[in-house]
């Protein structure tokens, strides 16, 4: 029996081809994970600035709601005070300074109490 050889047959800088094309791939590969691993290091950090913002919102929106509670309270308190002053009036009450009130009869005899 005769035993072929079989010998691949390279050119000349063929071998120097396939591995420049290799590291042209790996560069390329490297190039894409740096590339992926600085988005990442931004994206944490715009995911951190956010939580921040949302942290500062969130103070804020508690020391409104606070601040609006407080204004109802004094609203609801001049609205009562305006009814009550109203009903005085009626009554026949009047002010006649901002820590006196009197009674007159109508307001002619206030008028004429004022004028006095």
């Amino acid at each position: 029996m005769q035993q072929i050889e079989l010998r691949k047959h390279t050119v000349p800088g063929q071998v120097e081809q396939t591995s420049g094309k290799i590291k042209i791939l790996l560069a390329i590969l490297l190039g894409l994970g740096g590339v992926t691993f600085g988005l990442q290091i931004w994206l944490s950090g715009q995911i951190a600035t956010a939580g921040e913002d949302i942290h500062r919102l969130e103070a804020q929106k508690d020391v409104l709601e606070l601040e609006n509670a407080r204004l109802t309270e004094k609203m609801n308190e001049e609205i009562t005070l305006a009814i009550v002053e109203e009903k005085a009036k009626e009554m026949g009450f009047v002010k006649v300074h901002p820590d006196q009130i009197e009674f007159v009869d109508s307001l002619e005899s206030f008028a004429s109490l004022s004028t006095q």
